[in-house]
């Protein structure tokens, strides 16, 4: 049984209504998620999981997915409990990763030139 927001619960960090997501967490198994995009026409992306606003890492490397969102929604196991996400075209998920390094993701993607979404998870 999947619990979900009604409305976007992860937003673009500039305000871009076409980086906007709805995740959903499925209730029966930890890690696991549903992620729907807010628009029909949604470029790949890569989703980072997070837990209190750090995203997770594993023998030393950030853990993401990568791949084309179904409008019907995309179901994506991390394998592991996370409370928030970071979803960034696929095209940046380098700078996203250095971002991520960096600790402060916003300001350091704003100087980049690229945007993401991120959200918590309900």
């Amino acid at each position: 049984d999947l619990q979900c927001s009604e409305n976007a619960n992860i937003n673009s960090v500039s305000g871009d209504s076409n980086q906007e997501f709805r995740a959903c967490k499925s209730g029966s198994t930890a890690g696991a998620i549903k992620l729907y995009p807010a628009s029909s026409n949604a470029s790949p992306v890569c989703v980072f999981p997070a837990k209190s606003g750090r995203a997770l890492t594993q023998y030393g490397r950030f853990i993401y997915q990568c791949g084309n969102l179904k409008s019907a929604g995309s179901n994506l196991n991390f394998g592991m409990d996370f409370d928030s996400l970071y979803v960034v075209n696929a095209n940046f998920s380098g700078a996203m990763i250095g971002c991520l390094a960096y600790g402060d993701p916003a300001t350091c993607a704003k100087s980049a030139g690229f945007d993401f979404a991120e959200g918590v998870i309900q």
